[in-house]
């Protein structure tokens, strides 16, 4: 994992990529589920998968970030 990602927990709620430019430099858009609200990125520099979801809470939808789990092998 690289430095930037580590920087980061595994989740950060109430946050979106657009809210952290750090993380924003170094994620890609890889798909966009409109649907669901759902978008992933995978990490140029080192292949760390994001997750931004957004879910209701309280009145409203809020962003969410996660790392992906990588699945063993």
């Amino acid at each position: 994992m690289c430095e930037v990602c580590k920087k980061f927990g595994d989740e950060l709620p109430w946050k979106s990529v657009d809210d952290i430019p750090e993380l924003a430099e170094v994620l890609r858009e890889v798909s966009r589920d409109t649907r669901n609200w759902v978008t992933a990125y995978r990490c140029v520099q080192c292949g760390q998968g994001w997750e931004e979801r957004y879910e209701s809470r309280g009145h409203s939808d809020v962003p969410t970030l996660k790392k992906i789990k990588k699945q063993e092998e």
